[in-house]
């Protein structure tokens, strides 16, 4: 039997469309959606709402859990596999603008384990520390990959900008040289 590729996900979870069939009803905390809407995306809007809550509670090892998750998802759909122009889905941006959101609630809880004299745990620290650097490098290349990345996540923009202010303050580990994180702005 042969393993399914990245197309063959994307296509079981993807429609294709550009209906948008996605709204929040902000009176019952409830996702609507119509049948033909993207999974991907109602996925992704339902992560978005878990991480809301996470970051309301301060929930790290929850925090680390997701955004490795979703950065290792980013990693496995969207590589050079499934170029931007050949599916008309948004469903990437969404990814996107949900891997942002979630970096910055990393990079806001290890700016407050810092500021805090590093009371919680230094595992926390250092896993934290990791899932920004990885972040920081998807988030580049993608930045790389289109000119307009900035302006298409919308108000995720100011959590972009947030995370990456908030990364520039932390310095590399001797495997990096010492050398301060790049800027992504």
């Amino acid at each position: 039997m042969r393993r399914p590729t990245a197309a063959d996900y994307m296509s079981a979870f993807c429609p294709g469309s550009v209906s948008a069939n996605l709204k929040m009803d902000y009176d019952q905390g409830m996702l609507l959606y119509k049948r033909d809407s993207c999974h991907i995306q109602i996925m992704l809007k339902q992560v978005e709402t878990a991480l809301k809550c996470i970051e309301k509670q301060n929930i790290i090892a929850e925090a680390l859990n997701t955004c490795q998750n979703l950065t290792g998802l980013f990693n496995n759909i969207y590589n050079d596999n499934i170029r931007q122009d050949e599916k008309r889905c948004d469903c990437q941006l969404v990814l996107i603008q949900t891997l942002v959101y979630s970096l910055r609630i990393c990079a806001v809880m290890l700016k407050d384990m810092e500021s805090t004299g590093l009371k919680g745990s230094v595992k926390y620290r250092a896993e934290l520390l990791g899932v920004c650097r990885a972040g920081s490098l998807v988030l580049y290349q993608c930045s790389l990959r289109d000119v307009e990345f900035n302006s298409q996540l919308a108000h995720y923009e100011g959590y972009f900008i947030d995370f990456c202010e908030i990364v520039k303050e932390f310095d590399h580990d001797d495997t990096y040289g010492k050398k301060r994180m790049f800027s992504l702005t």
